[in-house]
C-alpha cells in the first residue's frame, strides 16, 4: 500500500507540474502564458541572393536601332507605343554613324528621388530615362525632336488641359521646361512634340508649379485631442500590460514549494488511514 500511495503522489506532482509549465513558466524552448523565459529566443531565416527584381515589368525599357547615317541627314527611331508613351525621336547627325541604338525606360517617382537631387515641383505625367546605347549627345546636329503621348484620363483626372502639357529634361541639376507642342490626337490619347539639345532624364507635367516642403522640414499633422474618456481608460491599458509580465522566479518557487507539501500530505495522510484502518 505504501507503494500505492507513492505512486499517487508521484502522479499527481506531475500533473501538477505539467500544467504549471504550461500555463505559467516559460521554458528553455518555448513561452509560457505570462511570458517568455530567459533562454526563450525566436529565429528568422535571412533570404539568400539571386532572383529578379521585378524592374522589367515595373519600369520598361524600348529600343530602337538606325544603321548607316551619313553626316547631315535626319536618324529617325522609332519605339514601340504599345510598351512606352515615347513614340519616335528624330534628329540630324553631327558625323557619319554607322549604327545608332538608342533606349527609353520608365523610372518610378522613388527612383527619381534618388536619382535627382532637385524634385519637380509640378504635377508629374511621368518619368523617362533617354539616352544612346552606343553613342553620346556629340552626336547630335541642333535640337533633336521627340513626340510622346499622354493619357486623355490622366489629364481629366490631374485637372491638366493639353495646352499646359510641358516635356522637362534634366540637365546639370535642374530641371528645363522644353519647347512643347500638340501634335493631334486619338480616342485614348494626346500626341505632343518637344524639341530638347540632348538626352538624360526626362518628365511629362504641366506648367503649374505645385508648393513643396523644404528639405528636411516634417509638414506637422494635427493629433487628435486628449478627451476625459482617453485619460480614464489609460489606468486599464497599464493593468493589462502588468498582467501579461511574466512569473518572478519566487512566485513560481513558492508554488513548486506548495504542491510539493500538497503530495506529502496526501501521502502522509493515507498512511494514517492505513494505520488506523489495522487497529
Amino acid at each position: 500500500m505504501k507503494l500505492k500511495y507513492l505512486v499517487y503522489g508521484l502522479v499527481l506532482l506531475f500533473l501538477v507540474s505539467s500544467v504549471l509549465a504550461a500555463n505559467y513558466g516559460a521554458g528553455k524552448y518555448g513561452e509560457g502564458k505570462y511570458g517568455v523565459g530567459p533562454v526563450a529566443a525566436s529565429s528568422s531565416s535571412g533570404g539568400g541572393g539571386g532572383g529578379s527584381t521585378g524592374s522589367s515589368s515595373s519600369n520598361p525599357t524600348t529600343t530602337s536601332t538606325v544603321l548607316d547615317v551619313s553626316k547631315g541627314q535626319e536618324a529617325r527611331l522609332t519605339f514601340d507605343g504599345a510598351k512606352s508613351q515615347i513614340i519616335d525621336i528624330v534628329f540630324t547627325v553631327s558625323r557619319d554613324v554607322s549604327k545608332i541604338v538608342m533606349s527609353a525606360t520608365d523610372v518610378d517617382v522613388e527612383a527619381m528621388k534618388v536619382i535627382v537631387a532637385q524634385p519637380l515641383d509640378v504635377t508629374v505625367y511621368k518619368y523617362f530615362n533617354i539616352k544612346f546605347d552606343n553613342l553620346d549627345n556629340t552626336i547630335l546636329s541642333g535640337n533633336a525632336k521627340i513626340k510622346f503621348d499622354v493619357e486623355k484620363s490622366w489629364l481629366t483626372n490631374s485637372n491638366v488641359e493639353s495646352k499646359d502639357v510641358v516635356f522637362y529634361r534634366y540637365n546639370e541639376g535642374k530641371w528645363d521646361a522644353l519647347p512643347t507642342q500638340y501634335v493631334s490626337e486619338s480616342d485614348n490619347f494626346i500626341r505632343f512634340l518637344a524639341e530638347t539639345p540632348g538626352f538624360s532624364y526626362f518628365a511629362i507635367g504641366n506648367n503649374k508649379k505645385i508648393v513643396l516642403p523644404a528639405p528636411g522640414v516634417e509638414t506637422p499633422q494635427p493629433s487628435a485631442p486628449v478627451t476625459g474618456e482617453a485619460i480614464a481608460q489609460q489606468p486599464e491599458k497599464v493593468k493589462t500590460v502588468e498582467e501579461k509580465k511574466a512569473m518572478t522566479p519566487a512566485m513560481t518557487a513558492i508554488i513548486v514549494l506548495l504542491v510539493i507539501v500538497l503530495v506529502a500530505l496526501v501521502i502522509y495522510f493515507g498512511f494514517i488511514r492505513k494505520k488506523n484502518n489495522k487497529f
